[in-house]
């Protein structure tokens, strides 16, 4: 399974929210501390804690919300991806140099319930579909993974699509803050 390439948009408007939206407005997250502990993630995950914490895995999420939503909308951004434009929600990510989230499961707690293990889930995952869209072009140390494939080298605003029912992570060791649109709902086509 790889990194399915969906195409080029230019998305700079959501750069430009990104790089002017004032660091209250952002969420600070850690998977291995929010996430992986649940009774709910399978095993492997749930060591992740030992190697992994706010001090190597936080990272920062920030809603796209409004016009920009709207606008995203407008253009055709979950239509030229095949994602249902009523059931879907923009998240924009700042990973800054160090961070790594590892290899881990995404259960789209907010689609299919919060809380169900990945062998209750599994009957519905292909239901969404996640986009990965990098903001900015690559830089040496950024990448995004699965067992499968590791992309690196890419041009901003082209969109890829994360695997469902597979491990992937991503890492910025570079010595730059990475700015990644994530878009997140259900499918229209299978």
């Amino acid at each position: 399974m790889t990194f399915r390439y969906f195409g080029y948009k230019d998305y700079s408007d959501i750069l430009h929210l990104a790089k002017t939206t004032p660091k209250t407005f952002w969420q600070k997250r850690c998977s291995a501390v929010e996430e992986w502990l649940k009774p709910s993630r399978t095993e492997y995950e749930q060591k992740l804690h030992e190697h992994y914490n706010s001090s190597n895995s936080t990272y920062f999420t920030l809603n796209v919300e409004n016009d920009y939503f709207i606008s995203l909308k407008y253009r055709g951004a979950f239509d030229s991806v095949e994602i249902d434009n009523k059931n879907c929600n923009a998240i924009i990510i700042k990973s800054l140099p160090g961070n790594i989230e590892a290899a881990h499961y995404d259960l789209y707690g907010s689609y299919l319930g919060r809380d169900k293990t990945l062998e209750e889930l599994k009957p519905d995952l292909d239901r969404v579909r996640r986009i990965w869209i990098p903001l900015q072009p690559w830089a040496l140390g950024q990448m995004l993974f699965c067992p499968e494939e590791t992309l690196t080298k890419w041009t901003e605003f082209s969109m890829y699509e994360i695997p469902n029912n597979t491990l992937h992570g991503f890492v910025n060791a570079s010595n730059k803050t990475r700015y990644t649109l994530v878009l997140t709902g259900f499918r229209t086509c299978h």
